[in-house]
């Protein structure tokens, strides 16, 4: 099966790396940089190119944290 070179592409807040090869069934893995937080994860490529993978579970959660303060403030 050929992959969709990815790297030096930005899906959300990630930016692809580099290839990690193929596990669990033909699914493609990148290590990718979260640019919110700095940290390197290793994210399948069918997630992220569909949007359900944007960011690290970090980040995700801060951001749903802010999210929540911000509508008790108002």
């Amino acid at each position: 099966m050929k992959r969709d070179p990815l790297e030096g592409q930005y899906f959300g807040k990630w930016k692809v790396l580099s290839y990690d090869g193929c596990y669990n069934h033909k699914k493609s893995y990148y290590f990718c940089l979260c640019t919110g937080c700095g940290e390197v994860h290793r994210v399948r490529a069918d997630k992220m190119k569909s949007g359900k993978s944007t960011q690290c579970t970090a980040c995700a959660r801060k951001q749903r944290n802010s999210e929540v303060k911000g509508s008790v403030m108002e």
